[in-house]
């Protein structure tokens, strides 16, 4: 056998023991789920759930870990099962961790779907669709309502992220919602905070459950629009002003001043 021959099977025996390899040891042999959030589920109850997570996931024992796709993975999670948020996904030579939180609902926004009838979609803080309900009390008890600015453009798909294409308001009440959480309001508690929403062309209105209207300007004094980073700031003073003083009045309305860069309060409104 000449050195050429012998360098040709040697290659082939390389390539056939390195195919056995990726074959036996880089293969999903175990799939974890952990919750940043507690689900509420019984044992049996939390046992269906990670498997229907594991079912959508696209995820199987057996599957190789150089083909798994993270972004394919989370998609897949957050379309179908609508609860759900995947913070993170870890792998190891044959093993998946999914860290997944479970959604919180914040927010009911009202959509036209008739002439005469209106339904309230329910979101995060993300502006995930959670659900969508005809609007009775039991269905919008612990959620801060969007009083006077319904959805426009059609249906909503629960599961789906809602975009502006459904009116500007959309994208006001996510800038509300993230402000929250970077001054440091969980999303479990937004709702145990604020009851109410207003939104108009100028400005927020966010009732607190003690009845304090906070206004949050979305054009400056010269009518130009605020942008994400100058609401934040705003939402964040709110909220500080809210925790010094905020919980010690009622009704009224807090304003921002802007030369204090700080917000003070009114009796009346």
């Amino acid at each position: 056998m000449n050195k050429r021959m012998l360098s040709l099977l040697i290659g082939l025996v390389v390539i056939a023991v390195l195919l056995v390899v990726n074959g036996c040891v880089f293969v999903v042999k175990s799939i974890e789920i952990k919750y940043e959030t507690p689900t509420n589920l019984s044992e049996e109850e939390q046992q269906e759930f990670d498997r229907n997570i594991i079912e959508k996931s696209g995820l199987s024992i057996g599957k190789n870990m150089f083909i798994i796709r993270e972004s394919v993975v989370t998609k897949n999670i957050e379309k179908n099962v609508k609860d759900v948020e995947v913070v993170s996904i870890e792998r190891y030579i044959n093993k998946i961790v999914l860290y997944v939180a479970v959604r919180t609902p914040i927010m009911a926004v009202p959509i036209a779907t008739g002439i005469d009838e209106t339904k309230y979609v329910i979101v995060d803080s993300m502006m995930k669709v959670l659900s969508v309900v005809d609007g009775t009390p039991e269905e919008l008890e612990g959620l801060a309502i969007v009083e006077n600015t319904p959805l426009t453009g059609g249906s909503v798909v629960v599961g789906e992220t809602l975009s502006t294409a459904y009116g500007n308001v959309v994208y006001q009440l996510q800038n509300v919602a993230v402000s929250f959480q970077y001054a440091g309001l969980a999303p479990k508690e937004f709702s145990k905070f604020i009851t109410r929403i207003r939104v108009t062309a100028t400005e927020m209105t966010l009732v607190t459950n003690e009845g304090v209207s906070l206004l949050v300007d979305l054009k400056d004094k010269n009518n130009v629009v605020l942008t994400t980073e100058e609401i934040k700031h705003r939402v964040k003073r709110a909220y500080e002003w809210y925790l010094d003083v905020g919980m010690t009045v009622s009704g009224g309305y807090a304003t921002y001043d802007a030369a204090q860069d700080a917000y003070t309060w009114n009796s009346s409104i």
